[in-house]
């Protein structure tokens, strides 16, 4: 079972990977800007999302819920 330490593993590239690569289309990003610097504050009104292999970036699913289940096991 990986919530016993074990990784996940992509089904796509079969690396096995800790986290996945979030990517939401069509947002407005909102940064903070001093002068020198950028800070990211949030991204508005996204469309759809997309949690992918950090390796390979095969799409694993488009839900929140089921990437968190992805990566607990």
């Amino acid at each position: 079972m990986r919530g016993e330490g074990r990784l996940a593993i992509c089904p796509n590239c079969g690396k096995e990977i800790t986290f996945l690569k979030n990517y939401i289309h069509g947002c407005m990003v909102e940064y903070n800007f001093d002068g020198e610097s950028y800070e990211f504050i949030r991204c508005v009104g996204g469309t759809l999302e997309e949690f992918c292999c950090p390796e390979c970036g095969y799409k694993i699913t488009e839900d929140e819920q089921q990437a968190r289940k992805f990566l607990k096991g």
